[in-house]
């Protein structure tokens, strides 16, 4: 399995220009669907808003982690939106969110996706790895985050996760 370091292009990061929640689903479902992983953008659109539905992805403190399994994914794909000024998403505490990291995946990777997000979530929840991509300035500057902070990290992780099982 990629690691999220590797799994996060420089193209996927958005400057995130819409100013509701599906606008800004949709510019990152068209980041998205440029990787080949992507076979119908439409499809895996769908599937991310019917897992909006059923409940927002805005897991707070600025964050928003909208996600689904669809099979016009194959395999795991990750994209990246900033949007400075925030964002209503429908957040659990009621904040608007400013970065919002989208995983996209095939079902037949059911286990890798749910690894990918549970990481994924922790990391954002680090108090300073959380901070940190807060403050992130610019594209170049969360790219940067990624590649630096969390090959290791990741890496340790999944070789965790190997011997268990």
């Amino acid at each position: 399995m990629k690691t999220v370091a590797r799994m996060i292009r420089k193209e996927c990061i958005v400057d995130l220009k819409g100013d509701t929640k599906r606008d800004v689903l949709m510019e990152l479902i068209d980041a998205i669907a440029r990787a080949p992983e992507v076979t119908d953008k439409n499809d895996f659109f769908t599937a991310i808003m019917e897992r909006e539905k059923a409940m927002s992805t805005g897991i707070g403190e600025g964050f928003a982690l909208p996600h689904a399994q669809a099979n016009s994914v194959k395999g795991l794909v990750i994209a990246v939106g900033i949007k400075k000024k925030g964002v209503d998403f429908d957040a659990i505490d009621g904040r608007l969110v400013h970065l919002v990291i989208m995983i996209g995946a095939n079902p037949k990777k059911h286990n890798a996706y749910l690894k990918i997000l549970a990481k994924v979530c922790s990391l954002i929840k680090d108090p300073e790895f959380g901070d940190k991509l807060r403050n992130a300035s610019s594209r170049d500057a969360v790219f940067e985050l990624f590649q630096s902070n969390l090959p290791s990290t990741i890496s340790t992780f999944l070789a965790r996760l190997r011997t268990c099982g």
